[in-house]
């Protein structure tokens, strides 16, 4: 007595919308993208701890600063912004002992909803003049 298998016909189902959701990597990236920059300033913040912090940390912190801004949908004069506060912050003495800029990042996600992080982070599409 041999049990034959039988066909099934899957058919995908979509959102009401007719969209594909984002896969978890995209939902787990949009999610975490935020609070990771806030982990890499508080590093760089620690990485700048002392006197010598004084000197190095306007430099390391606006570097530091300007490259996270990147992840984000920032204008040119956003991520200036951004990386003269990062370079501020990493400058300042005493701020090492909390991670002041990670909590900031998700305060800043909670309140937002993640709006200002680019979907995937994929960046977007460049605008032609005529």
């Amino acid at each position: 007595m041999s049990q034959t298998p039988e066909q099934v016909e899957v058919k995908r189902v979509l959102p009401q919308d007719g969209a594909v959701r984002p896969g978890l990597w995209q939902r787990y990236r949009k999610a975490l993208l935020p609070i990771v920059g806030g982990v890499i300033l508080d590093c760089a913040d620690l990485a700048t701890y002392g006197p010598a912090g004084l000197y190095t940390g306007m430099i390391v912190g606006c570097t530091v600063g300007w490259l996270i801004s990147d992840f984000y949908a920032y204008s040119k004069q956003g991520r200036l912004i951004f990386a003269i506060l990062a370079g501020v912050y990493c400058t300042t003495p005493g701020t090492f002992f909390l991670p002041l800029a990670t909590i900031a990042a998700v305060m800043g996600w909670m309140h937002g909803g993640g709006r200002n992080s680019r979907a995937g982070g994929q960046r977007p599409a460049p605008s032609r003049r005529a």
